[in-house]
């Protein structure tokens, strides 16, 4: 059997067994008033978006707690990871010449030590986008469109464009329903994808000692 993300795997699961709960809730006859169901689906989105981002924190740190774990050397990841990493050190260090000398020659262990806060100030946090920079293909889903709509009412909701009432006066309790399962589907193939990947690494660099 190869790597199980089962952390990844409980949260995902618990998150959107919080989403069945809130459900009910919008669902109970005290909160069909206008103000009340928006108020909460606007709340409901925001479970959504967390469970997203919440599950990519655990899948980025649970790749580079594998690397590290091994102590596999930078140089024999894949070639997209590495340059990622890389890619990081860089923008930490600057180009001073003695600075790479040395994270090259000499901390070729160490180099994988980043924490998934770190990585994500590389890039926007995109699945696809921060996926693909580590080596790892994610293919469009059903649940894309629902999960940009999720990204932008978040944002207009942290930015401070949208209150919770107004934000989700656009789609329906039964389009969040709909597409909720989709999400959990697409999250759960994305875990799958990282289980293989992390799979693919240590049992390459095992046959290579």
């Amino acid at each position: 059997m190869g790597k199980q993300l089962i952390a990844a795997r409980n949260d995902l699961e618990s998150r959107f067994n919080d989403m069945d709960l809130m459900i009910r809730i919008l669902e109970l006859d005290e909160n069909k008033k206008i103000e009340n169901q928006l108020l909460l689906k606007s709340s409901l989105l925001l479970m959504v978006y967390n469970a997203i981002e919440g599950t990519m924190s655990n899948l980025l740190t649970e790749l580079f707690d594998s690397v590290c774990e091994k102590k596999l050397p930078v140089d024999k990841l894949p070639e997209a990871f590495q340059n990622l990493i890389y890619k990081y050190h860089l923008k930490r260090i600057g180009s001073k010449e003695n600075e790479l000398k040395k994270l090259y020659e000499s901390e070729k262990e160490k180099i994988c030590e980043i924490s998934y806060l770190e990585l994500s100030r590389l890039d926007a946090r995109e699945i696809r986008k921060i996926s693909e920079n580590i080596g790892i293909q994610i293919v469009n889903k059903e649940s894309d469109k629902f999960l940009l709509i999720v990204k932008n009412k978040r944002n207009s909701l942290a930015h401070g464009e949208k209150t919770f009432v107004n934000a989700s006066q656009d789609i329906t309790l039964d389009e969040i329903k709909k597409n909720i399962n989709s999400v959990k589907n697409y999250m759960e193939y994305i875990i799958e994808e990282y289980e293989k990947f992390i799979d693919k690494i240590l049992k390459s660099n095992i046959k290579q000692q």
